[in-house]
């Protein structure tokens, strides 16, 4: 018979008091989540499910969403630069080589369309717990689990709540509490699934985890590890608490007035519609009030014209309705970047990458900042634990691309602008003797992510064009030379 553990740990009771925090959190999105994306499944009714992802609300987060990947993560670039702290030219075009490989590693796992998801959970609910503890990235919803800040906003605890499958034949360390589990269940039918919960807890040698199965400690599964991929993230870092508010909190009130805007306009189109037939009491047809309900076009009815009457209850004007309406779409819009293009013709991908990096500072300050900071860097480090890399680049300093200092890139490149097209400096007259036409185009280059080593002539290919040219002018030459000796001739 399988050794059988009675002895209940209390986490049971702890993980309550840690949950009481969450709450708030928690009621907040499922009120934001009716006008906008589902997120939080396990609080969703048969109506919710139809209702909502139909809203205005669910275009204006997916909206966002992309906008911030794109900014956060872009298509074809790196999010991050790496710059040796060697000047040399082969430690230069090493670190280039891995920074190719790291983004054909990045679109091969589909980082993008993980990430789309995540800042969707941000923006509505405000916090989300990136996994990368696995070969596939994965998160937790703000129902899944909780976690416990320091004053400086350093998480030391998280409990993460899922369920198990344990079955009686099972060769597994879990086997043996069943029979202690199936104590507070029908004897004649113990299930197969239970609720279970692996706590982090940061110690002075690394993270200590331990795994509970209901009130269990599962003491065979107790370890202590020196890291760990799990991080928690606020959309908003607000020093000493242990969750944030997602964005969409700051316009509750106009998504809620936006509904109940729709819901009015659509009641009032149904009552303005709607028509009545006032009949004469006198009539042959007040007899026969069925016939004539049931009648279709082309019927015959015996009866006098004016015996019915079409008539409309109320006539509803909609217009200051609509016009309410449509202010609050407007707002909403311009708060969620809807309808919004980044985009100028005739820009490169980098510039406009760019333009779109500095639009988002503008608008969010200190909050999109926060958000690329905190998924840019779990993102590097998990690319690099898959490649295999060592995350301790030696003498490599790793620059992520998310704000400030592109913004700073920005104004450089505006400024360099003047002096292109290249051709131009060469029309200077004597200021060609001051301005490096070489030196311009790599400072250009380097602001928009080329790599001048693949687009500039080396010494050879120059060598060989001057002789070629050498030798058209002389072929030149003896051919003008020709008619003018058999002239004299």
């Amino acid at each position: 018979m399988k050794e059988s553990i009675y002895i209940q740990s209390g986490f049971l009771k702890d993980l309550e008091r840690y949950k009481i925090d969450r709450e708030r959190y928690i009621d907040v999105a499922e009120e934001i989540e009716k006008y906008t994306l589902s997120t939080l499944y396990d609080t969703l009714t048969e109506d919710d499910i139809i209702i909502r992802n139909q809203a205005l609300g669910a275009d204006l987060v997916s909206t966002l969403a992309s906008k911030l990947v794109k900014s956060i993560f872009p298509f074809g670039t790196n999010f991050f630069k790496l710059n040796s702290e060697v000047k040399d030219e082969t430690a230069t075009n090493l670190l280039i080589a891995l920074e190719e490989q790291i983004r054909l590693f990045a679109e091969e796992n589909n980082i993008r369309g993980y990430m789309v998801q995540v800042i969707e959970h941000l923006l509505i609910t405000g916090n989300v717990l990136l996994d990368f503890t696995s070969n596939n990235p994965s998160f937790y919803r703000l129902d899944e689990y909780v976690v416990m800040r320091r004053e400086n906003g350093e998480w030391y605890k998280i409990i993460i709540e899922k369920q198990i499958i344990i079955l009686p034949d099972d060769n597994t360390p879990y086997v043996k509490y069943i029979e202690g589990l199936s104590n507070r269940y029908d004897p004649t039918s113990v299930p197969d699934v239970y609720p279970f919960y692996i706590e982090i807890t940061k110690v002075d040698k690394g993270y200590q985890i331990k795994e509970y199965i209901e009130d269990f400690e599962v003491v065979e599964k107790t370890r202590t590890v020196k890291e760990i991929l799990l991080y928690p993230i606020q959309l908003y870092e607000e020093i000493g608490f242990n969750y944030s508010y997602g964005y969409c909190y700051r316009h509750l009130g106009d998504l809620q007035l936006y509904d109940k805007l729709a819901v009015g306009m659509g009641d009032s189109a149904e009552q303005g519609a709607k028509v009545l037939h006032l009949v004469n009491p006198a009539s042959v047809i007040a007899d026969n009030l069925e016939e004539v309900k049931n009648s279709k076009s082309g019927d015959f009815i015996v009866g006098m014209e004016g015996d019915l009457v079409a008539y409309s209850p109320q006539q509803v004007n909609m217009n200051v309705v609509y016009q309410n309406l449509e202010n609050v779409e407007r707002r909403l819009s311009a708060s969620f970047l809807r309808g919004v293009g980044v985009i100028r013709e005739r820009q490169t991908t980098a510039y406009e990458i760019q333009t779109l990096i500095q639009e988002m500072s503008e608008k969010f300050g200190g909050f999109y900042i926060t958000i690329a900071h905190s998924l840019q860097n779990p993102v590097f480090d998990w690319l690099l634990s898959k490649m295999k890399i060592d995350k301790k680049l030696k003498d490599v300093k790793v620059e992520f691309i998310n704000g400030i200092g592109d913004v700073r890139n920005l104004d450089k490149l505006n400024k360099l602008s003047a002096l292109v097209p290249l051709e131009a400096i060469y029309q200077l007259g004597e200021a060609q003797q001051f301005i490096s036409s070489e030196k311009v185009f790599r400072a250009y280059a380097d602001v928009i992510g080329v790599n001048t080593d693949e687009v500039l002539k080396d010494k050879e290919e120059i060598q060989a064009e001057e002789q070629t040219q050498i030798q058209k002018a002389m072929i030149q030459q003896q051919l003008e030379n020709q008619p003018q000796q058999g002239a004299r001739q």
